[in-house]
């Protein structure tokens, strides 16, 4: 199954949220059986030469970081049709779930600080007054409650797009331990390393996700995923329409990205900002591989961090004779580090 097909089946997955657990099950099943036929024996973890890096593999750790420290600046940004999201804000807006938010409200229910900072407390109050006190909800839709909520979509677009970028951290593989571009881009020039994992217990065990990334040249629709936040944002009780809709967002990418050939495994936060911009989790790696070009006192601590874990290592090389521009890699030789 190549990565075309593999997008497919993600984006005909819907989940939304309540999906009692059986029935979920049976929705993801075709992507559980895409994952376990797509993936690779070995994924590859670029890395330069940090104490921070040194530390995360003595360690065994493997962190995962938010999109916005990403270096494309479309990666997780959502796309969206300002026209889709305003129909499901007169959705929002209808009779039946102003009926719903006048019981909330009289319940105790109450807007958001930051919609209260934004609009003026003294309006918000005349709104929940009309809202507590109306008989005529049709006519309180087109003018008040329906005007407020897209106001507040138009103008606080981008801080919104800024959020869905904290949902979930990311950890970053590759399928190619070969190549140039990534050894020059994530390994320092060459400087640095990478680590090789076996990543197949991720698809079974444990509550992080790993999935390839899927290359286009048409970015994810996030429409209906946008228009949700804002509900939620404004302060309403709405449920998310599609809870993979996250991981779709974080999943496509660019075609001039391909040649990375990257898998992604996300850690779905779940309260946005208030969150971490850093978690991780532990894996062993089962392989290290030292750049080309690495220093020998680094080549000499990691080794020696490699013996104390009994994996195997590699030196990547240049070979003269090759007609193709890629790395190769040889067995580490105990003293090529001096």
């Amino acid at each position: 199954m190549d990565r075309k097909e593999f997008a497919q089946i993600l984006n005909n997955t819907v989940v939304p949220e309540g999906t009692d657990n059986n029935t979920c099950q049976g929705i993801i099943r075709p992507l559980c059986s895409a994952l376990i036929e797509m993936m690779p024996g070995s994924l590859f973890r670029y890395r330069n030469c940090s104490e921070l890096n040194f530390d995360a593999f003595d360690k065994d750790l493997i962190f995962t970081v938010t999109a916005d420290k990403f270096n494309d600046p479309y990666d997780t940004l959502s796309g969206y049709n300002i026209d889709a999201i305003f129909k499901q804000i007169d959705i929002y807006s209808s009779k039946e779930f102003l009926l719903l938010l006048k019981e909330a409200m009289l319940n105790g229910l109450l807007f958001p600080q930051n919609i209260v900072q934004f609009f003026g407390e003294a309006n918000l109050t005349q709104l929940r007054e009309k809202i507590i006190s109306c008989d005529n909800f049709d006519n309180l839709r087109t003018n008040d409650f329906n005007v407020i909520m897209k106001m507040f979509c138009l103008i606080n677009a981008k801080q919104l797009e800024s959020t869905l970028k904290y949902v979930s951290t990311i950890a970053c593989f590759s399928e190619d331990i070969h190549s140039v571009t990534m050894w020059s881009h994530y390994a320092q020039n060459h400087e640095g390393f990478a680590l090789e994992y076996n990543m197949a217990p991720l698809l079974t065990e444990g509550d992080n996700r790993i999935f390839p990334v899927i290359y286009g040249d048409e970015r994810y629709d996030s429409s209906t995923l946008f228009a949700w936040c804002i509900g939620k944002a404004i302060g309403l009780d709405v449920k998310n329409p599609d809870e993979f809709a996250h991981y779709k967002l974080m999943l496509h990418k660019a075609t001039e990205w391909a040649y990375e050939k990257e898998w992604r495994v996300i850690q779905k936060q779940t309260d946005g900002l208030n969150q971490s911009k850093v978690n991780s989790f532990e894996m062993k790696p089962i392989a290290i591989y030292y750049g080309n070009r690495i220093s020998p006192i680094n080549k000499k601590l990691l080794h020696m961090l490699a013996l104390k874990k009994g994996i195997n290592e590699y030196d990547m090389i240049i070979d003269p004779a090759s007609p193709k521009y890629e790395m190769k890699y040889d067995p580490y030789i105990n003293g090529s580090e001096d």
